[in-house]
């Protein structure tokens, strides 16, 4: 097992950090329902070649709250990374699924000092206030929990919402306020001027080959808008594939990482 370690950088709010293994470094982005913990099944198979360092969102774990404004969300978590990738000593490679790949697309596209790369797990799909898009109804408890549920439903393993163990089934409903605004941050967006990332950074994009169509379209989007990117699909996988396939995707972050990272042992 990778070793593992927390700690918290104290900016303009406390952010609280998982960091797995040694070498280089990699900055993770979890997903929306997710934590900095959905990264102990990729740390246990990439060895000590590879640092993860993975912030906890605004209100997740010990990261301080922020509004449940969409927008003061999206923004305050990217300012969450930014500290993040600040605070390391060198050069970082740039790591997000789902909420933590629009973050990631994000941060790509307005940091002068591009990443040594750019891994994208299944990017959530940016809704630019489209009318027809799904968003979390917050009206009430009632209709928020109905509207979670089924977004899980739309997005999760198989099963959806009912396999997920009672208890952080318990927990996501008390966290319902923020991961409404987590999800409506991105229905509210639109995507950034991604083709930018072509030439400046390399870019991998990991899907499931199970994923939902809207997912897999997204993913082939961006696969053609950045020029040089690579594309991977892990078979009989879906959206939570970090997590249900990381024997797979580590394999597949491994290689591609050797590939652009010279100073990494092929």
């Amino acid at each position: 097992m990778a070793k593992f370690m927390r700690t918290t950088i104290n900016a303009d709010r406390t952010i609280d950090i998982l960091e797995y293994g040694q070498g280089h470094t990699i900055v993770a982005l979890h997903c929306t329902g997710g934590n900095a913990g959905q990264w102990k099944n990729i740390a246990r198979h990439v060895g000590n070649e590879l640092r993860i360092v993975a912030p906890n969102f605004v209100g997740v774990g010990r990261t301080e709250e922020a509004s449940n404004d969409s927008h003061q969300r999206l923004e305050a978590d990217i300012a969450v990374v930014q500290t993040v990738i600040n605070e390391q000593p060198g050069p970082v490679h740039l790591m997000g699924h789902s909420y933590g790949g629009h973050i990631a697309l994000n941060i790509a596209t307005r940091l002068q000092e591009s990443p040594k790369s750019l891994i994208l797990i299944e990017p959530a799909v940016p809704g630019g206030n489209s009318e027809d898009r799904f968003k979390i109804n917050t009206t009430s408890v009632q209709s928020t929990v109905r509207d979670l549920v089924e977004f899980f439903d739309r997005t999760g393993t198989d099963g959806g919402w009912s396999s997920i163990p009672e208890a952080r089934r318990a927990k996501l409903v008390a966290d319902r306020s923020s991961l409404a605004a987590q999800i409506n941050a991105i229905v509210e967006t639109h995507l950034p001027d991604v083709r930018q990332i072509g030439g400046r950074m390399p870019c991998l994009i990991i899907s499931g080959a199970d994923t939902s169509l809207e997912i897999d379209e997204h993913c082939h989007r961006l696969f053609q808008m950045i020029d040089g990117a690579e594309r991977v699909l892990v078979p009989g996988a879906g959206h939570m594939l970090p997590i249900t396939h990381a024997k797979q995707v580590a394999e597949s972050l491994l290689a591609h990482l050797k590939k652009v990272d010279p100073l990494l042992p092929a």
